[in-house]
Order: C-alpha cells, then structure tokens, then sequence
C-alpha cells in the first residue's frame, strides 16, 4: 500500500474526523464573518477497531506483539506549545481552558485523546480566531511575489509548518483552488486566512499521523514529528524540519545529534521537567486543602513546596544528577519559609540550595510537596503514601479497593496515633490482604505529619516507623523512611518502573507484554550507562521502535491481525 494512498484511507476511515473535514477538500471554508456548516451536522466519535490495529516492533516476539498506540490528537499541551511555536504566545489566548484525562499519570494516553462533537465545534473556532488575528505580512512574507504568486509561496510555507511534512502536489492544487474561490469574491487576505484555517483543521494538524510505508518504517517528516513531540511536546522546528528533508535523521548519529539539542532547548527541559511533576503527581499539591486549625500556614507554603520540587528536579537534570540523586539527595531548595518547616536556615523569600539534616530527610519522597498532597486535611496519609510508592515507584499495584471501602470519615479526629488508627481501620479480613502491602511503605514515613514537617511524637504519643518494602528486589523490613528511600534508591525494580513511566508517556499507552523487552532493555542501558536521569528519553528514543508506527491503518474488513 503506498503512502499516498494510506494517508487517503485514513482521511476515509476516521469517523472521529469526518466533522473536521468541514473545510476538507470539497469545502470553501469560512472566515470572519462568514457562515459556516454546524459540526453537528458530522458525528464525530471514537476511532474504529480497524484503525487500532498492533504492529509488531523490534523488541517484540511473535507470540507477544508491542502494545498499540491508537491513532490521536495532540493534547493540550502539545497544541498550547504548537500554536505559541507557530504564532507566538499571544495566539494562545484563542485556545480553550481545560485539561485531559489523566491515565496512570499522564495526559498523554492515546486512547483518552479522542474528539467529541463540541470538541470539533472548540477547534473550529480556535482555527477561524488564529487564522483572523495573525498579521500575514509578518509570519508569512512573500518578499516581491505578490497575488497568486505569494499565495503559492505563503501555502508552501504554512503546509510544511501546519502538516509537519510538504504538502503533496493534490493538497498544494485543493489550498490555491480555495484560495481562488474566496478571493473571487471577497479579498487576498480573507482567501489566505480560509486556507489557514482549513490548514489547522486537518487531521495532519490535530492529530499524531505516523502512517510509515509499506514495512511499518516512518518517513523522515514523520520521525521528525515524533521526535520533536517526544522531546519537546511541540511541533517540530526549522532545524528539524531541515534535519528530515536532508536525510539526516536517517542514521543514528544523526538521530542522536537533533534529541540532543531538543532536550538541550529550554523546551526539552521543561518537557522532561513535566515528565517528572505528572510521574509525582505534583499536580495534586494545587488541589490540596489542610484544616487551618490543624496546618495553619499550608496555604502560604503550598507554592514554596511546588517551586522547591521544580527546582530540585530541574538541577538533576541540569547537572547530569541519577536515579538514586532523585530518591536520596542530601540536599533541596528551600525559601525562608520552607526552611523553617525542615529546620534548616535561609534568608527570606529567595530560594537556595542547602543541606538537609543528615539521615532524617533526603530526596523527594521525603520533600513537603510529596508529603503534603500525600496527605489528609487534619494528619498523615500512610495508605496514600504506600499507593504511590507501589504505583510509581515499584510498578506494582493492587486491586482497587471495594466500593464501601470509602465511607470512613476521611478527616477523622485520631485520638492517639494515626498509625494505629490505620492499623485498627484496616484490620477487617477483607482489607488486610490488600492493606498489609499498602501500610508499611506508608507507615515509614509516620515520621513527617500532614504537611511534610518531622515529628517524633503525635498527640503526646511516641511514633513507631517501622515498615517495610513490600515489593521488587529491595522488600524487607525498614526502620523508618531514611532507609526506605535508601534502599530503594539502590533497586534495580525502581529502575525497570521508572522506564516504564517514560514508556508510557512518551509511547502514550499502557505496556503490555511484547513490550517488556524493550522496556528491559533500557533498563539494563540506564543502569550500565551511569544510572543518569538524562539518558532516559535518549535511550528510549534509540530504540529501533522509535522508528516504526506503532499502529496499522488497514481497509474497512481486512483483518487487522
């Protein structure tokens, strides 16, 4: 099947993106003032089976296929940093507030990133508000062409930016036929802004394509895509853009040279930074609320706990740190008033490195950001703190609890410690079996209350911190959350998770078993290659799976085995 042809039957075959094509090829567009069809009249749904199909990647065996990437949109995210990279920051006032479902962590889940119809209706008019507020003569110069012969130039321009690929000779003749048809009757500028708009809303735009050719292997401008989303969430460049067209991303070296400088760009580090923030679920310190009576000063640290976590994980990276550095650092960012929390000193309000308490405090799982949005209003959370470890650190979680497992008052008044009030709470035969591999990670850290601050007594009642690791290779009894983090900054399971988390971002799926090798085999080459936190997204971009589509479009009946 050629390219061509398969970049026809996904236009075909794609009921999601039948309201898109509202401005597709028979379509004159609309602009400013004029009408245009109501999204409604297309239904717009999920994509169908016969476009989700599994193709087999290098690190797979034929009786376990790598896992599917369905076909998706950019999510949010990528399509705030597209626009502001394409149009600058101000063009992002014409995108809509809100956010995508989160799975396993991220936002990046392929099969979350559906179109609904009032999805269409949304892109609809962020393409018409872009495409009337942008100043034309700035973003696409035509120097002395003027009338058809600047359409031409400034259409051969937006393609490549918009398609992330040139555009085929049927596109460029389908973008200047509308362009003839609304300047006919209205102006050169109105008929360029209607070839912007349809422009943004092709599929080529909105969604990930990666069609590949007939092997499965992507196109130069397909890789180049998929390399910029990975390392930068955004669109690719001009460097990249030029990187496809010469052919040099072709060989590893050259592959290898482009990641580099992406994650080098101020854009790969705050990608890598969010990576980071989502696999932490930091994202749940903003929605944290504490009682007053109980944490006082919550609301004004909630900030300080945030900066310090961004602060912390961008000077990892920035100075090459490790996987163990994440979990077992001596040392943070702290303002003056973070600091009084940890008990450690620093001036005002300006941020500083320093050092904390030897054996009490060190790395993340031990910051107040973690601690804090791991915790209830009024006291500790153990059995939120032992999820996380298990979920995002060991890859290991458990059933869901019962749905009656809820009704406990979440904020109840703990008369003694809150570790033997879990411990009570907890002790029915059917939560035991579950809650005795949750509490002791959780149980560790009864060391640190509500808000992140240590503590060696609650309610005038002495703390026991014993726990223990309940999964991977470093299970075992702890003394407490020091030698927790300790050991687990030592664990090869830590290592395997922690690829799996940026598999399953930057993959944008769920592993299944065809892609253990893989996942394994950047495990071994993060732990053989200096355990650095850097090396992550390279390694996982080496792999000969970056290359290949992750899906296969097939006609409607064919079997997709």
């Amino acid at each position: 099947m050629s390219r061509a042809k398969t970049h026809r039957e996904f236009g075909a075959y794609a009921p999601a993106l039948l309201a898109l094509s509202l401005l597709g090829l028979g379509c004159t567009g609309a602009i400013l003032g004029e009408s245009a069809a109501d999204p409604a009249d297309s239904a717009a749904g999920p994509l169908p089976s016969s476009m989700t199909t599994g193709g087999q990647g290098s690190a797979g065996s034929a009786s376990a296929p790598m896992g599917v990437t369905v076909l998706h949109r950019l999510n949010k995210v990528e399509l705030h940093n597209t626009v502001v990279q394409l149009f600058g920051e101000s063009a992002s006032a014409a995108l809509r507030d809100g956010v995508d479902p989160l799975v396993q962590g991220f936002d990046s889940n392929a099969d979350a990133l559906t179109i609904s119809e009032s999805g269409v209706d949304s892109l609809m008019r962020m393409a018409g508000e872009l495409s009337a507020g942008l100043d034309l003569t700035a973003a696409l110069p035509c120097g002395a062409r003027s009338g058809r012969a600047c359409a031409e130039q400034r259409i051969s321009s937006m393609a490549l930016r918009l398609l992330r690929r040139p555009a085929r000779a049927e596109e460029t003749s389908s973008y200047l036929a509308l362009w003839d048809e609304v300047a006919g009757r209205t102006n050169e500028d109105t008929a360029m802004r209607a070839v912007l708009q349809r422009l943004m809303m092709t599929p080529d735009f909105l969604y990930h394509v990666e069609v590949g050719d007939e092997t499965g292997l992507l196109d130069n401008y397909e890789l180049a895509a998929r390399l910029s989303f990975f390392a930068v969430e955004s669109t690719p460049d001009d460097a990249l853009l030029e990187a496809a067209r010469s052919g040099a991303l072709q060989t590893a070296e050259g592959l290898a040279t482009e990641l580099d400088r992406l994650l080098a760009d101020p854009r790969g580090q705050a990608a890598f930074g969010r990576f980071f923030e989502q696999w932490a679920e930091l994202g749940k310190l903003a929605a944290a609320t504490k009682d007053k009576s109980v944490y006082p000063e919550f609301d004004g640290l909630k900030a300080p706990m945030g900066e310090e976590f961004k602060l912390f994980t961008g000077d990892l990276l920035a100075h090459d740190g490790t996987v163990k550095d994440l979990l077992t650092s001596p040392s943070t960012f702290v303002n003056g008033d973070l600091g009084a929390l940890y008990g450690v000193a620093a001036p005002g309000s300006a941020f500083q490195s320093v050092s904390l308490p030897a054996g009490q405090r060190a790395g993340i799982l031990m910051q107040s950001a973690f601690l804090a949005s791991h915790g209830k209003a009024n006291k500790s959370a153990p059995i939120l703190r032992g999820r996380f470890i298990r979920d995002q650190l060991l890859c290991a979680p458990l059933p869901p609890p019962p749905p009656d497992a809820n009704k406990v008052e979440p904020n109840a008044a703990v008369p003694t410690t809150t570790r033997e009030y879990y411990q009570q709470l907890t002790s029915a035969p059917t939560c035991a079996a579950c809650h005795e591999q949750l509490n002791p990670l959780g149980f560790a850290f009864e060391g640190f209350d509500g808000i992140g601050r240590a503590r060696s007594d609650e309610n005038g009642h002495p703390l026991d911190t014993t726990g223990a690791i309940t999964a991977g290779d470093a299970a075992g009894p702890v003394t407490n959350a020091f030698e927790l983090v300790t050991r687990l900054g030592d664990s090869a399971t830590v290592r395997t998770c922690l690829v799996k988390q940026m598999f399953r971002s930057r993959f944008r799926r769920v592993e299944v078993g065809g892609d253990e090798a893989l996942i394994q085999s950047v495990a071994s080459a993060l732990t053989s290659g200096g355990d650095r936190l850097k090396s992550l997204p390279k390694l996982l971009a080496g792999e000969a799976a970056m290359r290949r589509r992750h899906f296969r479009v097939v006609a409607s009946g064919e079997s997709a085995l």
